[in-house]
């Protein structure tokens, strides 16, 4: 998963800080191409990656 807003690497509570200053509405896993709604789970996906 990717948020569109965040270029570099960075830690883990950077990037999440950065999805949700944008208010996503939706998420689309790669490489698949899944879309589904956004939701607070994602942020852990996120901090992962």
């Amino acid at each position: 998963m990717h948020c569109g807003a965040t270029k570099r690497r960075g830690s883990g509570d950077a990037r999440s800080g950065s999805c949700r200053a944008l208010n996503p509405e939706r998420v689309i896993m790669l490489p698949d191409g899944t879309e589904d709604h956004w939701s607070q789970d994602y942020l852990e996906l996120i901090q992962l990656a």
